[in-house]
């Protein structure tokens, strides 16, 4: 996420720098003009010189050319000129020198290729030479305006004539300042500039947008498969939250949701699984109260509950029947031997009451009482088979 910001702040910088050239400006540094203008006089004066006299092209310096003394001693069969220039007041001066006549003074200067471009004849060496004049120019603001490539010229190919504020000194006048400036030319070396800068720029928007494209595809697909493992605990994640919450943090704390929902769950599976059984055992003593209850009220009372099928109205009513029908294991035997009595006569009765008591008082209540449902269930299917086959409903054969 941090990546994709940097990235789109990036690109968002870009383009602003793209569109808005005063950016650029403030971004790459004032434009500098004098320099085109100083190459382009240069040209001009060698044309007028018809390249016989060497014309160097200097760095722009502070110096004032007005307040660098000349001489009258001087040697005018070799003329060398030197062309300087200031942006910040937007001029230029060029200074005329030659060969000093007689020993050298104290305020010649060295003159060689390293000081600037030669548009000019070539120096054969280094030239110690002295100042003999200048020509001083001052171009006004709307020429330099004219120059900037942003802004539209009319391509008339007429010429302008301007005033500029010009100081001149030559003790051998060899040019009368009268140069020509080809802005148009000036604004397509500048115009190159730009297009070369705004290519570079549109590479870093081109680089910019790559990264902030594979920078998204990978966060679709890493939220893709994080939303994949949060659904897997029931949870949908919206891409906002996605970008903003702490996904480790998010990860545990689902985890350990999902697994108290499972204990949760499992806890509640006990609970039935135990009230299933609750109600089961409790249907189950009923039925055996019932059997052995010779209270009709009471045996209407536990069908009706055991119609209502409530776990909690057939525990109070287990609870009542048994507190009013509490009773030695023996006298619930003989009460539970009572429903025997209607399927076997007194003998085999008698017999089956002293097993049930032998029973109970070597094995315990449960195996008796036991022991007496099954022989009255037997003895119950015998009757109702006998009943069958005297009412004719089975034969012998079946």
């Amino acid at each position: 996420m941090i990546l994709l910001v940097m990235s789109a702040a990036c690109l968002l910088v870009t383009f602003l720098i793209r569109l808005v050239p005063s950016i650029q400006d403030v971004i790459s540094g004032r434009t500098e003009y004098m320099p085109y203008i100083a190459n382009q006089v240069a040209e001009s004066l060698a044309a007028q010189e018809h390249g016989q006299e060497p014309i160097i092209v200097a760095a722009q310096v502070k110096q004032d050319c007005r307040t660098i003394p000349t001489t009258d001693k001087f040697n005018d069969q070799q003329l060398y000129f030197v062309i300087t220039y200031t942006e910040q007041a937007h001029s230029f001066c060029i200074t005329e020198y030659a060969l000093p006549q007689g020993r050298q003074p104290q305020d010649s200067i060295t003159l060689s290729e390293e000081i600037g471009r030669n548009y000019g004849a070539p120096l054969l060496g280094p030239v110690p030479v002295v100042p003999i004049g200048h020509l001083f120019k001052v171009l006004p603001d709307f020429i330099i305006d004219m120059m900037n490539p942003r802004k539209s010229l009319n391509r008339s190919g007429a010429t302008i004539s301007f005033d500029s504020h010009t100081s001149a000194s030559f003790s051998v006048p060899t040019t009368d300042g009268g140069l020509n400036l080809n802005l148009f030319t000036i604004r397509d070396l500048l115009a190159a500039k730009y297009a070369k800068t705004n290519r570079l720029l549109n590479w870093v928007l081109l680089v910019f947008s790559l990264s902030g494209s594979g920078l998204i595809v990978w966060i679709a697909k890493q939220y893709a498969r994080f939303e994949r493992h949060c659904l897997a605990y029931g949870y949908t994640l919206p891409l906002q939250h996605y970008l903003r919450a702490d996904l480790d943090a998010l990860s545990t704390r689902l985890r350990q949701e999902h697994l108290e929902g499972l204990q949760k769950l499992r806890a509640q599976d006990r609970a039935e699984s135990l009230a299933r059984r609750e109600h089961n055992v409790l249907r189950e003593r009923l039925l055996a109260l019932r059997e052995l209850s010779r209270d009709e009220l009471q045996k209407q009372q536990i069908d009706i509950c055991l119609r209502d099928n409530q776990v909690e109205e057939m525990r109070n009513l287990v609870r009542s029947v048994e507190v009013r029908t509490e009773a030695s294991p023996e006298e619930r035997l003989r009460q539970l031997l009572e429903s025997v009595k209607d399927y076997s006569d007194e003998e085999e009765w008698e017999r089956f009451r002293a097993k049930a008591m032998s029973i109970c008082e070597n094995l315990g209540f449960r195996t008796a009482r036991e022991f007496v449902v099954q022989l009255r269930d037997e003895l119950k299917a015998l009757a109702r088979l006998q009943e069958m086959k005297e009412s004719g409903a089975v034969t012998e054969e079946n």
